[in-house]
């Protein structure tokens, strides 16, 4: 079926279409109302050397002012900032963290403060979300010992993470909104065009049918009888004598 005569139909059923698109669009607002508020919440954490990286760092210390850390250099802050800011985007390390919580975490490294790692976290609660970004900026120091470590890093002479920026004021948003409005919208019109085509067949099929039957009855019925006129016995009596006075 071609795009014409789709739009044929839905011309000729065009009070389906009203119907179908007027009950989605009920649908629709009821979708828009139902729909949860989802709270966002961001911080970010500063990558620092601990105390005792400090005091290892110092030429009065035991080690001559040499650390074994192997992220002991320069740059080794912002190294640990941006696998840190991955590690805490692996499932792995977020069901470790927050555990159980039905929260989504993200963390980005900030190439310009290359110290630094924005979290931000999102919840169907507002509490929800905050309890989740304090145990995020609690527990990551340990996530970045363990990357120390695992290098091979001393544990007593390591980097350590602290509060950047403070947790902010959950935002509330509602991000399924347009989207369930919208593929309502979609689905109610494409079900209203079926709906319309369909009604569209089922009515030509049974006028087909209808003049089909019609056509065959006309064949079928007998041709009319002409009438034949009927004589009396004494209207032929009459008519007999009438031929015998006849004159030959």
């Amino acid at each position: 079926m071609t795009i014409a005569a789709v739009l044929r139909a839905c011309l000729r059923r065009w009070y389906v279409v009203l119907l179908v698109v007027a009950l989605s669009g009920v649908l629709a607002v009821q979708g828009y109302r139902n729909v949860q508020p989802i709270y966002s919440v961001s911080s970010s954490i500063v990558v620092l050397p601990s105390p005792s990286l400090l005091n290892a760092r110092l030429p009065t210390s035991g080690t001559g002012g040499f650390s074994t850390n192997p992220f002991g250099a320069q740059s080794g802050g912002a190294t640990l900032a941006a696998l840190l800011a991955d590690s805490l985007n692996t499932a792995i390390v977020q069901t470790q963290l927050i555990p159980g919580q039905r929260v989504a975490l993200a963390a980005v490294w900030d190439e310009q403060s290359s110290l630094v790692v924005q979290l931000s976290v999102t919840g169907t609660s507002e509490v929800e979300a905050e309890a989740a970004m304090a145990t995020v900026v609690a527990g990551s120091a340990g996530v970045v010992q363990q990357i120390q470590v695992a290098a091979g890093a001393p544990a007593d002479q390591v980097f350590t993470t602290a509060v950047g920026s403070p947790t902010d004021v959950p935002i509330e948003a509602y991000p399924d909104r347009l989207r369930v409005v919208v593929g309502l919208a979609l689905a109610g019109l494409v079900l209203a065009m079926v709906a319309a085509v369909a009604v569209d067949r089922l009515a030509l099929m049974v006028a087909g049918g209808r003049d089909k039957r019609r056509r065959r009855s006309h064949r079928r019925a007998p041709a009319p009888e002409q009438p034949v006129d009927e004589v009396s016995d004494d209207d032929w009596a009459d008519r007999t004598q009438s031929w015998d006075r006849t004159p030959v």
